[in-house]
This record gives structure tokens, sequence and C-alpha cells, in this order.
């Protein structure tokens, strides 16, 4: 698995890529004169600019997010709807037919196992099944009405389905989106970058600073990778010297998410809360913290990971000395 982020070309977050973007801008608005020399002109600040927008306007992956997630409760809410009303139906079927194994067949498994699209499938079977042997069923209490009711509570999961897998592809989409609007912001930066550092390398060091895109001084000590499955909690065998080292939670998935946090192991060998509330990583991007930031302490804490979900999330872990 590569260390860079799937499809990025660069390993600061889209805040920061703005930030400097912005910074980098204002820079040659004052150095109009010395970039014009080097071929940088007023008309390419203005694209740099334009893109800059264009990423701005790409809303974040947690907007995103908490929609998947509201519809991803909606459909779970319905789910349980149809699965209590299909297995109240399944049990009043089988004790119409305590003594005929073909009629029970038609009743099908119990539906607890199902995921939601094969859970509907189940119960529009049954109530097809039903409806079929309605005369031998009312001393059961299911009627038209009954098998009616489920069905349209059927309907409602299958309409909670589309809903929710629509939500995941505007996700997706807008990640696909998010990181071309990044990199080709990127690509113009990086000429400017270029530019301005070589008008004014040896010459004034806080102008050189200003085109310097990389925020991170220091070299990658520590590299580590994975896949983590939501709910899964897992301490990469990274080593934190101090608070002030830098930390590069890398996220390559375009569907999943994981949080960051230090914590430590308690006597009983589990491990212990995080100090300060866990930083989420999401989906295809990457989060640049001073170990401090993330809940740091002493030599005696642990990284740690933690699946969001709703996939699995490849994970890259870059310690920054």
């Amino acid at each position: 698995m590569s260390h860079e982020v799937k499809g990025r070309k660069f390993k600061i977050t889209d805040a920061e890529l703005n930030i400097k973007t912005i910074i980098m801008r204002d820079a040659a608005i004052r150095d109009e004169v010395e970039l014009l020399d080097m071929g940088f002109t007023p008309a390419k600040r203005a694209i740099i600019e334009a893109k800059r927008v264009v990423l701005y306007n790409v809303k974040p992956d947690t907007y995103y997010m908490e929609r998947v997630v509201e519809k991803r409760i909606a459909r779970d809410d319905q789910d349980a709807i149809v699965e209590a009303a299909a297995t109240k139906m399944r049990q009043r079927f089988l004790n119409a037919f305590p003594n005929n194994e073909g009629k029970q067949r038609l009743a099908g498994d119990a539906f607890s196992q199902l995921d939601s699209l094969k859970l509907t499938v189940a119960a529009r079977v049954l109530a097809s099944h039903a409806e079929d042997n309605l005369s031998a069923l009312g001393g059961v209490h299911i009627t038209i009405v009954t098998i009616q009711e489920l069905r349209d509570e059927v309907t409602l999961l299958e309409e909670a389905i589309v809903l929710y897998d629509k939500e995941k592809g505007f996700r997706s989409q807008a990640a696909v989106d998010r990181v071309a609007a990044g990199n080709d912001l990127y690509d113009d930066l990086t000429f400017l970058a270029q530019v301005g550092k070589s008008v004014w390398d040896g010459v004034n060091t806080a102008k050189y600073d200003d085109y310097v895109i990389n925020p991170t001084s220091g070299s990658t000590t520590q590299t580590k990778s994975g896949t983590i499955n939501m709910g899964q909690v897992l301490a990469p065998d990274v080593t934190i010297s101090d608070a002030d080292v830098h930390v590069l939670a890398i996220n390559e998935s375009l569907d999943s998410m994981y949080q960051l946090y230090f914590s430590h192991y308690m006597p009983d060998g589990q491990l212990a809360p995080p100090a300060l509330p866990p930083t989420m990583i999401p989906i295809n991007s990457t989060v640049n913290h001073r170990a401090g930031e993330y809940g740091y302490d002493s030599q005696n804490t642990v990284l740690v990971l933690e699946g969001m979900g709703p996939g699995n999330a490849d994970w890259v872990i870059q310690v920054l000395g």
C-alpha cells in the first residue's frame, strides 16, 4: 500500500492547502515585480485563486458523513420495524400449519441474520405465501390488511435503503471532486512555490518561507500502515518521543473513517479512555498535528486508532521527528 493518500498529490489537509494558497497569493501580490521577471504573471495568480475557490466550495467530508449516518439510522430503524412485523407473521404462519412440513417451509428462515436488502426480499416472499394461503390463516389473525401492512413497511425500508445508498454515492463523488480540485490547485501552487523560492533563496528567509508548502519541517522517522475495521481498536508500533513531534495521520479509504488518540495501558491490560476527544481522520484525507494536540502526555502513552466505519479504512501513520 502506498504511503500517499490515494489520488492525492499533497500531504497536507485541504484546509491547510487553502490557507497556504491564501498566504502564497498575498505573497505573490507583494512580490509581483520579482515574480514577473521569472514568468509568473498576475493572470497565473488569478487562476490559482479561482482554483482555490473551487476547492473551498467542495463541502468537507464531515458534512456528507453526517448525512450518511442520518440515512443509515433511518434505514436501521425501518429494518427493525420490518423484521419485527415479518417475524410476527412468520410465527403465526407456522402456528397455522403445525403438522404440515411443506407449508412450514413456506414461512422461510428466521429474519434476524439478514441484511436490509435480503430482509425486503424475504418479507415480500412471506407476504405472497400468506396471501396464497389466506383462507387458512384467519384463525391466526393474518388477514389481507396485515399482509398489506407488512408490504407497506417493506416499501418504506426499500426507500430508506435507496436514500442511504444515494448519500453514500454523494459522499464518494464529493471525495473524488475534492481530490481533483486539490490536485489541480496543488499543481499550480507548486509552480508558484518554485518560482518564489528561487527568487528569495539566500536573499530573504521570511519571504522564502512564504513559498514553502509543506508545514512540517522534520523528516519522516517512522511509518506504519494497515487496515482497520469498524469498531476495531489497535495501537500501531510507533514511538513518540515528545509532545512536539508531528504525527501525520493518513486515510487512504474512499468510504470509511478512523479516529486517533493517545491512551495508556491500565493494570488490567486494557487501554484507558483518551485524555482528549479523539481526532477523526476523514475519508481520503491527511491530518497533521503535534503529538501534544492528540493528547500525548509522556513516554508511557500509546498511540491508538479506532475504526469508525462504515467499512474498512486503510491507514498510514507517519511520525515526523
